[in-house]
């Protein structure tokens, strides 16, 4: 899954100038940086969070554009459900 994730956000979440940098590394070298640069654009700073996000896109893939459910973390407990359809992670 954050193969998938990495390659579908690599083209507006990571420099081009970081890409450019990564080519003659090997392929999960290159899959860890880009992770990292995505995770910090997305402020997305711990376990917890990743875990959060997983969920958000497994529920998004199994309910289809049916679902209404946030997922929200405030980065020290668990998250919890709101109304809309947007992903939000705070610090």
């Amino acid at each position: 899954m954050l193969s998938l994730f990495c390659f579908v956000c690599k083209e507006f979440l990571i420099e081009p100038k970081l890409l450019a940098l990564l080519e003659p590394l090997e392929t999960n070298e290159k899959s860890l940086i880009k992770l990292d640069a995505i995770f910090r654009a997305l402020k997305i700073e711990n376990e917890e969070d990743i875990k959060i996000m997983a969920k958000y896109f497994i529920d998004h893939i199994q309910l289809g554009s049916q679902t209404t459910k946030t997922y929200v973390s405030s980065g020290t407990g668990p998250e919890y459900e709101q109304e809309t359809e947007v992903f939000f992670v705070s610090n």
